[in-house]
């Protein structure tokens, strides 16, 4: 009996075991909010989460590396052309704790030499050491600049966003709270990984405009929307008066037009326009109907500081701001006010521009 027991016994185990091993595991995946791996909205949404290397670009002349602060350099308070580090004693060392620091430097900026090693992110979020300045070169020499880089810089997520994270390895579906882009990057680079978003979620854009989405048709359309629209300022060829604290402050806002006088007030012309001033040295004049685009010119040099414009004579309203050499009368976070003084033979004219 026991024999036929311990049988009956084992049977029933071996039965059970088939039964389990047949039994495939249900995961429920949410297909229509799905995001696939490599999907054109999987990955703008790496592009959007990449790091821009740009605003540091002063430093490290690379839009693909992110300078880790603190970082020290040799600077020349004298500024002799023939001094070399090796034998002048006027090369001291300055260190600097953020890239305010460094731009508040100024324009001197440019003639530090940097001391390695130096930390750096890279635009995936990987962190590496650079020994020399050789390591730096072989990413300059590989990093596409201008703004045709693979980043899309003209919007940003707004931490936290729910994801639901369907591992094809594991077979397992995990739930994470993202709070920044290193993580989004990750999660959405990972090719074994299906992901649904929680919506709502919010993204902003260079102007500081939130955009509230509610699926992922509507995030794939505003993607769209942006991609490529903005100034990404991944400018490595200088020009010595944008760095100015007058250059500064035209690049890193958006102005309007609120003033223009040529003999009689003529602000209407220039109603619902605004003038986006581009590192590379490019003007765009916007409104909701019309998009004119320009070339700007600061010099610095001397006070006061002059700007000049350049549009196209076909559009009208911003060509009169053409041929001139507008003098900085005063500026402030603000406001700047301009002038062409009167010659004795034409009258004066003036221009506003406010925030």
């Amino acid at each position: 009996m026991k024999i036929l027991f311990y049988l009956v016994s084992i049977s029933a185990v071996l039965m059970l075991s088939a039964c389990q091993e047949e039994i495939e595991p249900e995961i429920e995946v949410n297909s229509e909010n799905s995001i696939l791996p490599a999907s054109e909205l999987s990955d703008f949404i790496v592009q959007v989460a990449s790091l821009d290397g740009s605003a540091d670009n002063i430093i490290d002349l690379s839009s693909c590396t992110t300078v880790i602060f603190p970082i020290s350099g040799l600077y020349d308070e004298d500024e002799d052309e023939d001094d070399t580090i090796e034998d002048d004693d006027d090369y001291v060392e300055v260190t600097f704790n953020s890239i305010e620091e460094v731009l508040a430097f100024g324009v001197e900026a440019l003639d530090i030499e940097w001391i390695y090693p130096i930390n750096v992110l890279l635009s995936d979020h990987t962190a590496v050491v650079l020994s020399s300045s050789d390591d730096l070169d072989d990413i300059q020499d590989n990093c596409i600049e201008g703004g045709d880089d693979a980043d899309i810089e003209c919007i940003d997520f707004i931490y936290p966003i729910t994801l639901s994270i369907f591992n094809n390895r594991t077979e397992s579906v995990t739930t994470a709270s993202i709070a920044s882009d290193k993580e989004m990057y990750r999660v959405f680079n990972d090719p074994d990984q299906v992901i649904s978003i929680e919506y709502p979620i919010s993204l902003i854009d260079q102007q500081a405009e939130v955009t509230v989405v509610e699926d992922n048709q509507q995030l794939l359309e505003r993607i769209r929307l942006v991609e490529g629209a903005c100034d990404e300022q991944d400018i490595v060829d200088f020009d010595e008066d944008v760095l100015t604290d007058l250059g500064q402050l035209l690049v890193n806002s958006v102005w309007k037009i609120d003033l223009f006088e040529d003999g009689t007030n003529m602000t209407a012309l220039y109603e619902g326009f605004t003038l986006d001033f581009r590192s590379d040295l490019t003007v765009i004049a916007s409104s909701e109907d019309n998009t004119f685009e320009g070339e700007w010119e600061l010099d610095a040099a001397d006070a006061p500081a002059v700007l000049e414009f350049d549009f196209d004579e076909d559009e009208t309203s911003f060509s009169l701001l053409n041929d001139a050499e507008w003098e900085v009368i005063s500026f402030d976070q603000d406001t700047i006010n301009l002038e062409v003084p009167s010659d004795g033979e034409t009258t004066g004219k003036r221009l506003r521009l406010t925030r």
